[in-house]
């Protein structure tokens, strides 16, 4: 199997920041990702085309992964 190359290996460094950032400081993980694919862009490592597709598609995942919590504390605010 072939070593990874520069741009694979600064991608790796990049997700696993984004992971990090979001599980140890509780970063909105849209924000993490934007930034860590924004930077990857400005140093010329990511296709811009394909960073805007991954960032639409984890946005879209987050929004479905927050919407029951925040229905469920609407809810539990009511008082009937």
């Amino acid at each position: 199997m072939p070593k990874f190359d520069k741009k694979q290996n600064l991608t790796l460094v990049a997700c696993a920041a984004v992971v990090i950032v979001v599980f140890a400081f509780g970063v909105n993980i849209g924000l993490a990702a934007l930034l860590a694919s924004v930077l990857l862009v400005i140093f010329d490592v990511a296709n811009d085309k394909a960073t805007i597709k991954i960032i639409i598609s984890i946005q879209i995942n987050g929004i479905h992964e927050l919407r029951p919590s925040i229905c469920r504390s609407r809810i539990g605010r009511r008082s009937i």
